[in-house]
């Protein structure tokens, strides 16, 4: 088999001989890398090698070819917006020597056949080998992206008016410290797409008349939240502090607390005893707060509660946001 005088209309007709020709295809494809390799060890002319990496991109072009019309086939053999072949758990059976993952790959291809010729001329230009990994991180991160835009769409949307005002409210917006977004496998990225100061101004704050805000905020954007929380109506009052007990990172000094500035729209409901404007508890996970605050922010405030963007349910707090995390 000569993957380089191959065409689209040449290709195999079933998912079988399909699968076949890409396994038999991707070794001639390693042999055909392992020879540009021996020529570059070897010294050859240029000439040897680009006559050898261009023999390389035609069959891992025709390879591509294949995987996208094998992920069509796959789709096709269930019905349109069905289960998807290869799915685990799918009742359907996948035809033999195909696998759950390769079949998932090559309808994920399939269905962004545009990428795939994208992959194929950036290959070009670049001097490298197309593979379908590349288009398959490239195919996952437009998904990432797009369910992110969704995410903070909904965000600034604001809460279901079906959830009605409050009186008492806790936001931890998810601050743009920069840091990458995985909802998958995050460690220090908030569990949140992070949004600009401006989307973060654009949130529609469900809050009664008479409420109190709790905004949550660090040494980075202290300044911003002033401004913010008077975007939504309310006055400043005052500025609870967290200590964490442990030094975290920073620039100019190491960063030990954490702000929650106490703002105030009408003249809600207060039962004022001894609270204190420090906090002492320890961090746990990443973005939590402490358990603390809000027995604090229960025993003194008065009425429906709302954690915006919460981390986690809380008995009497209506939680926005916690199926995004």
């Amino acid at each position: 088999m000569e993957l380089t005088h191959f065409n689209k209309a040449q290709l195999p007709a079933t998912a079988e001989k399909l699968n076949q020709f890409i396994i038999i295809g991707k070794e001639r494809l390693n042999a055909q890398k392992a020879k540009i390799r021996a020529i570059e060890k070897t010294g050859m002319a240029i000439e040897a090698k680009e006559a050898a990496l261009e023999d390389a991109q035609d069959m891992a072009d025709i390879l591509l070819d294949a995987e996208v019309k094998l992920g069509g086939i796959l789709y096709d053999q269930t019905s349109r917006g069905g289960s998807m072949v290869g799915k685990r758990g799918s009742t359907q059976s996948l035809p033999p020597d195909i696998s759950h993952k390769t079949s998932h790959k090559a309808q994920t291809l399939s269905k962004n056949a545009d990428i795939v010729e994208q992959v194929k001329a950036e290959a070009r230009d670049k001097g490298i080998i197309a593979t379908s990994d590349h288009v398959y991180k490239l195919a996952q991160k437009g998904k990432r992206e797009c369910n992110i835009k969704k995410i903070i769409d909904k965000i600034e949307h604001g809460i279901d008016l079906t959830e009605g005002e409050f009186e008492v409210i806790v936001i931890d917006p998810p601050w743009p410290y920069e840091t990458k977004y995985d909802p998958d496998n995050r460690r220090v990225a908030s569990p949140y797409p992070e949004m600009s100061i401006e989307g973060i101004a654009k949130v529609n704050i469900p809050s009664a008349k008479d409420s109190s805000l709790w905004l949550w905020t660090t040494h980075k954007f202290l300044l911003d939240s002033f401004s913010l929380m008077e975007s939504w109506g309310y006055n400043y009052k005052a500025t609870l502090v967290w200590n964490k007990e442990k030094l975290g990172i920073g620039h100019w000094i190491r960063m030990q607390a954490e702000f929650c500035l106490l703002g105030i729209k009408g003249k809600p409901v207060w039962n004022m005893t001894n609270e204190r404007d420090v906090i002492t508890e320890a961090r746990t996970e990443h973005s939590v707060k402490p358990d603390d605050f809000y027995k604090m922010v229960e025993t003194i405030c008065v009425g429906r509660k709302l954690d915006f963007f919460g981390r986690k349910a809380r008995d009497g707090w209506i939680i926005y946001g916690s199926e995004m995390g």
